[in-house]
């Protein structure tokens, strides 16, 4: 139980951890503080984490949203992090007034980064470094760079498992172990299942680059690279199958706003100016000493962590993993350039799915994490004795800071400027003076080498603090948050009426009201597949798919009367002449079936399955509003019937005279084969963890031997 041992340990670093995230995000702590109020988070991601709060109330599993666009997969758009643990956490917290509270999400939030940290910390340890610098490295990865700029939940999620992902790759590398080639591709799997493929995509080009550097440089023979290679794939595919196949399935399915004119469908590239668009600028690269620049996002390292990184590098450069975390720093780095980089115009058009990450300027999570060892390795050589170059280094730093604080005391007193300018510059001249203090006095032997490391480590969270919680928005200051709670007036009015779908304006109400509120919306602030969509172009949209309340400011169409108006001035008005949710036309034509004078009820207990009880005339089709997809089933009076796509997009089947009940049921067989190779995946990491590590004596060459030690 070897395993056991050494990955179950809960020792100081952990626990030291655990308080600096938790001081460093003091702000959510204290619940004065939201990370939520910037578009992404208000309009889509919490409605979406609160329908699957709900359904995690009660007792249901979440599988498929009806709530926009005619309804489509959950998990196959992939961002609600359906089968992510950390997730389930969350939907099970307790409910305030039947919504998710501001508390869970904050400390959701600080937990997301706890991970993170945790897990670069767990890479510096197999790296060999010491209980203090492993520490500053999770705090480097965990709470700075990539993880400390980023908003977005479900990316952070899948960001979290690269340290883990390369720990095991490593030593993969270091031993050709296949233990540790299948627990790296499990690590890499469950990223997928984080909510989000730009961290995983860029993490699985991060392990690429690793086994080709290898090859290259001959540590690897070509066909043990190719096996570990293989081993590594079929892990990470069987582990993440739960969401990677009902994400290709759906994709191919549905269409995607990216930024570019038009929607496009799996088949088309995202254009290259969106990549470009959303690159790293090389303007931004003075971002890595200047906090919140806006033209570098998770680029920052501060003056203690970029003296660090270069001690790092200059002090580590003889160990072969040293050189390789560098290179995949650079690797990293080059990618983030996008569309200033040949390397990831080549990769664009070479590798797939790298097309559909258009976000190069997220590839700064490998350098992030190159940092956080490289760092972890400075910090532990300041235990020894500092040559000539570190003493120049240190006096450089300090001469620098103190050089640009003067000049900034006399800029600020004869040309002012608004904003934050002068605030950055500031804070980046302490920096450097400060770094440049410490590491020059520990170099002249006016600080033992300890003091140094814990001085330089509270620099570090000191710096990287003015960049984690700059972007925090106090709850008087919320204005994004403020109508999610606003409108419940409108949703009460809702639940006193005989909904079938309500049409929401999205300039009054921007966010998911569907979802947040329960109620089955014509359009939302998500993906579409491309049936419905193409039906909803159609004039008659609105009535086809039911829609018999619109909410916002304006009457949808002329004769629709004002039932209602909020606090904030938002109206609900009534669409009179939208079709029923379900509706019986004669086989073979158009016209209204010869059916009984009352139409059909439709019911729908819960998401993924609607009854519909009628009495037909004749034979007949029964038209049901809700969007045809892979997965669905059908039974007639409990015998199975085939499913038709009617009118474009509608869930269809064809009955013959008399009464009848008819069930839809959404029961997708991607996810639940998926389901099962991700448990088998599971398992097999499991067993193959809990196995003895190869002994040191596996490694290729002696000096392999001593670091495998």
């Amino acid at each position: 139980m070897g395993f056991v041992r050494e990955y179950s340990r809960m020792g100081a670093g952990p626990v030291c951890l655990l308080a600096l995230t938790v001081a460093m995000y003091w702000k959510l702590a204290s619940g004065q503080y939201l990370w939520f109020d910037h578009p992404d988070a208000v309009n889509q991601i919490l409605p979406w984490f609160q329908f699957q709060a709900r359904e995690w109330r009660l007792g249901r599993f979440p599988l498929w949203d009806p709530h926009h666009w005619g309804g489509q997969s959950l998990p196959g758009q992939v961002q609600p992090g359906v089968f992510y643990p950390l997730n389930w956490l969350l939907f099970l917290s307790p409910l305030r007034d039947g919504f998710l509270t501001r508390d869970a999400l904050n400390w959701y939030f600080i937990a997301i980064h706890f991970i993170g940290s945790w897990a670069g910390f767990a890479l510096c340890r197999s790296l060999g470094s010491s209980l203090p610098a492993a520490v500053l490295g999770g705090v480097a990865y965990g709470l700075g760079g990539y993880m400390g700029s980023n908003e977005w939940p479900q990316m952070l999620n899948g960001a979290c498992w690269a340290p883990v992902v390369f720990l095991f790759w490593i030593r993969t590398l270091q031993t050709a172990s296949a233990r540790e080639a299948v627990l790296a591709g499990a690590s890499l799997g469950v990223a997928w299942l984080s909510g989000h493929h730009q961290a995983p995509t860029f993490i699985t080009l991060g392990c690429l680059f690793a086994i080709c550097w290898a090859l290259i440089t001959g540590r690897m023979a070509p066909w043990t690279g190719l096996r570990l290679t293989g081993l590594f794939t079929l892990s990470m595919l069987a582990v993440g199958a739960v969401q990677i196949l009902p994400a290709y399935h759906y994709g191919h399915a549905a269409l995607r706003w990216v930024g570019a004119a038009e929607p496009l469908s799996w088949s088309d590239r995202v254009p290259y100016p969106v990549h470009e668009r959303y690159s790293l600028h090389p303007e931004g690269l003075a971002g890595l000493l200047f906090p919140n620049s806006p033209q570098s996002p998770g680029l920052f390292l501060g003056s203690a962590l970029l003296f660090l990184t270069a001690q790092g590098i200059v002090a580590g450069w003889r160990d072969w993993r040293c050189r390789l975390v560098t290179a995949i720093g650079g690797f990293g780095f080059l990618l983030a350039l996008g569309g200033s980089s040949v390397l990831h115009g080549v990769t664009y058009l070479a590798l797939p799915m790298v097309e559909k990450a258009r976000s190069p300027a997220a590839a700064v999570l490998l350098f992030s994490l190159a940092v956080a060892a490289l760092a972890a390795t400075g910090l532990d050589s300041l235990a020894s004795p500092g040559g000539r170059a570190r003493k120049q280094a240190a006096l450089g730093f300090l001469a620098a800071g103190i050089l640009l604080w003067l000049g900034l005391g006399v800029a600020v007193n004869v040309h002012p400027l608004g904003g934050l300018e002068y605030d950055r510059l500031m804070l980046a001249a302490m920096g450097l003076a400060a770094t440049g203090a410490v590491t020059a006095a520990g170099s002249a032997g006016a600080l033992p080498p300890r003091a140094v490391q814990l001085l330089l480590l509270g620099l570090v969270v000191s710096e990287t603090a003015t960049v984690t919680t700059f972007r925090l928005r106090h709850r008087d200051q919320a204005s994004l948050v403020a109508p999610l709670h606003q409108d419940r007036d409108i949703a009460e009015f809702l639940r006193q009426r005989p909904v079938q779908r309500v049409s929401v304006d999205h300039d009054a109400v921007p966010y998911n009201f569907g979802d947040w509120f329960g109620f089955d919306e014509l359009q939302g602030y998500a993906g579409v597949t491309a049936n419905i969509f193409r039906s909803h172009d159609h004039r008659n949209a609105h009535r086809q798919l039911g829609a018999n309340f619109h909410v916002g400011t304006a009457p949808p169409e002329p004769g629709s009367r004002i039932l209602f108006e909020s606090r904030r001035g938002v109206k609900v008005f009534d669409i009179p002449d939208a079709a029923p949710r379900a509706r019986l036309h004669r086989d073979g034509s158009a016209a209204p079936a010869c059916a009984d004078p009352r139409p059909p009820e439709r019911l729908s207990p819960r998401p993924g399955y609607v009854i519909v009880k009628f009495v037909a005339g004749c034979r007949a089709l029964l038209a049901v509003s809700d969007t045809w997809a892979p997965g669905w089933g059908v039974t007639v009076d409990g015998a199975p019937a085939r499913l038709l796509e009617l009118n474009g997009f509608e869930l269809g089947v064809a009955v013959e005279p008399g009464a009848h009940t008819v069930e839809f049921r959404y029961r997708p067989g991607d996810v639940y084969a998926g389901a099962a190779l991700t448990l088998g995946g599971l398992f097999a990491a499991f067993f193959v963890a809990i196995m003895r590590r190869p002994a040191a004596g596996t490694a290729r060459n002696p000096q392999d031997r001593e670091l495998a030690a």
